[in-house]
């Protein structure tokens, strides 16, 4: 595994929607991913950038939560926020959020 790989999977990013982001042909990323050719350190830096927004934006929705003693958490797939994150980063990030509260988590996909 590449580090590429490696941080592109952890953003939760398919390789069609690593090709979006970071702006690259899908042959690219793939070249990338298996090590192929080598990738240039600003890509990686834009894929740790967009994990560390990750972890920044999970960590204080679990401080919101516990603040707010809401009990089962609420997560939703629906709502603008969600659709900010680019491709599977979002699902990602709800991933780590779920991860880090001992509450129960239910999951919707409507519009708030």
């Amino acid at each position: 595994m590449t580090l590429f790989a490696l941080l592109r999977d952890r953003c939760g990013l398919s390789h069609r929607e690593a090709t979006e982001f970071l702006g690259v042909r899908l042959d690219t990323v793939k070249s990338w991913s298996s090590g192929r050719n080598p990738c240039p350190p600003g890509v990686i830096e834009a894929l740790r950038s967009l994990y560390r927004s990750m972890d920044r934006a999970a960590s204080e929705a679990v401080k919101l939560h516990k603040k707010q003693r809401a009990g089962t958490l609420q997560l939703n797939t629906g709502g603008k926020r969600f659709a900010e994150w680019p491709g599977g980063s979002g699902r990602a990030l709800l991933g780590i959020v779920a991860a880090l509260v001992d509450e129960p988590v239910e999951i919707s996909s409507t519009e708030p």
